[in-house]
C-alpha cells in the first residue's frame, strides 16, 4: 500500500499441486475396443472416465444428473460445480486448459476433455 505495508486481501489454500504424487506412473488401457472417435479436445489430467453420458444444455436440467454419469455441456461456470462434483468425467464443447471446467476437474481429480466442440 501507500503506507509501505503489505496487505493480503484474499487468501485460499492451494488445492492442485500440493496433492500430486511425485514419481507415480499411471498406465491405463481401454478394456473394450471402441468404435469411431466421437469427439476430440484437450485432455485434463491423466485419467480415463467411463459411464452413462448425460448431455445438459443448461443448469436447469441439473435434477436429471446422477452420480457417476459423464457430464457433457457446452461450457461450465461456478453454478455447475454441484453437478461436476458428482460427475464420473466431464466433457465440454468449449474451453481450454484454463477454463472453469478444466480447473475444477483438476482440483477434484475428475477426468475431463474440454474444447471438444
Amino acid at each position: 500500500g501507500d503506507d509501505g505495508k503489505l496487505y493480503i486481501v484474499q487468501a485460499r489454500p492451494e488445492t492442485v499441486a500440493s496433492q500430486k504424487k511425485v514419481g507415480v506412473i499411471e498406465d491405463y488401457k481401454m478394456l473394450e475396443k471402441g468404435s469411431d472417435v466421437l469427439a476430440e479436445g484437450r485432455a485434463v489430467g491423466k485419467r480415463i472416465g467411463s459411464g452413462k453420458v448425460n448431455i445438459l444444455k443448461s443448469i436447469d436440467e441439473m435434477s436429471s444428473f446422477e452420480k457417476g454419469q459423464i457430464l457433457v455441456a457446452d461450457m461450465t461456470d461456478p453454478d455447475w460445480e454441484p453437478i461436476m462434483k458428482k460427475a464420473g468425467a466431464i466433457v465440454t464443447n468449449r474451453g481450454g486448459r484454463t477454463c472453469h471446467a478444466a480447473i475444477i476437474a483438476r482440483e477434484l481429480g475428475i477426468p475431463a476433455v474440454v474444447g471438444a466442440g
